[in-house]
């Protein structure tokens, strides 16, 4: 069994006026994943993982969450 999870931050900052709302537009994204990956059997593997996402903005129709879940199922030679 392998236990994984990673972090991510981003920072997004316009230089020019966003055309519909005149003023500086700034995001800031904030992203997270894990998850486990089991292994059934020395070719097959399962892996499942969760990822969520959050992106803050000053203009408010680019603010957002995600949650995407998902299973990966891993056949190796």
């Amino acid at each position: 069994m392998v236990v994984f999870a990673q972090a991510g931050y981003e920072d997004h900052r316009y230089d020019a006026d966003y055309p519909l709302f005149f003023v500086h537009r700034h995001d800031q994204l904030f992203d997270l994943l894990g998850g486990v990956e089991f292994k059934i059997s020395d070719t097959l593997s399962l892996r499942p993982s969760v990822h969520w996402s959050q992106t803050q903005s000053n203009v408010g129709i680019f603010a957002n969450q995600r949650w995407i879940t998902q299973a990966a199922l891993r056949w190796a030679l």
